[in-house]
């Protein structure tokens, strides 16, 4: 079994390269999951005084909420208040928005689990390669002479599967996160575009 050390004095650039991959991978993926948790949890409040304003139809504590969104209706002399289904209708494209946001930019995870096989193939070649050109350099084919290439390829070939599986495994979570975030979007909406409607036949 490899010692930390022999694994080091095996390490080609390929190695090297995924190995960093692996870092940065696993960064981004932190980032990323604080930054879907602070969206949620921004997006979590703003729907609840949304909900509220709609209740009480404080219009003029609507542009306190999203000036992005609601500005242009608020200004608008025809608005009469929250309970306008417009506003939301405004609203949910801001939140739709930045959830294709977060979709995209974990794209990149995405890739290097497609990726880093390829690239640990591609490092395996290379130590196979290496191996004949020692075989080729010495006239022998003692495996003393062409397990320094063998093994260059076996630990690209390991890098290269882990760092997939663990992209892969990174992707989906991230994945799985937004879809729960935009699911309780979606049904926060829809109770305040219920709550519309009944304030509106009650009206």
């Amino acid at each position: 079994m490899f010692q930390l050390n022999e694994i080091v004095k095996y390490m080609s650039p390929v190695i090297i390269f995924l190995a960093a991959l692996s870092v940065v991978t696993l960064s981004f993926y932190l980032e990323r999951l604080f930054t879907i948790a602070a969206f949620n949890r921004k997006t979590h409040k703003e729907l609840s005084v949304l909900r509220d304003l709609v209740k009480t139809r404080k219009s003029d504590e609507c542009d306190k909420l999203s000036k992005k969104a609601l500005e242009q209706i608020i200004s608008n002399p025809d608005f009469t208040g929250c309970d306008g289904e417009s506003s939301l209708l405004h609203y949910r494209v801001e939140l739709d928005e930045g959830v294709e946001n977060l979709r995209i930019s974990i794209v990149k995870i995405g890739s290097v689990a497609t990726l880093s096989p390829y690239i640990g193939l591609f490092g395996t070649v290379v130590g196979i390669m290496n191996s004949f050109s020692e075989i080729y350099r010495t006239g022998t084919s003692n495996f003393a002479y062409v397990s320094k290439g063998i093994s260059e390829a076996l630990v690209a070939t390991a890098v290269g599967l882990f760092l997939a599986i663990t992209a892969s495994f990174c992707y989906n979570h991230l994945s799985a996160k937004i879809r729960a975030v935009n699911n309780e979007k979606n049904s926060a909406l829809e109770r305040i575009r219920i709550t519309i409607e009944s304030g509106r036949r009650n009206g």
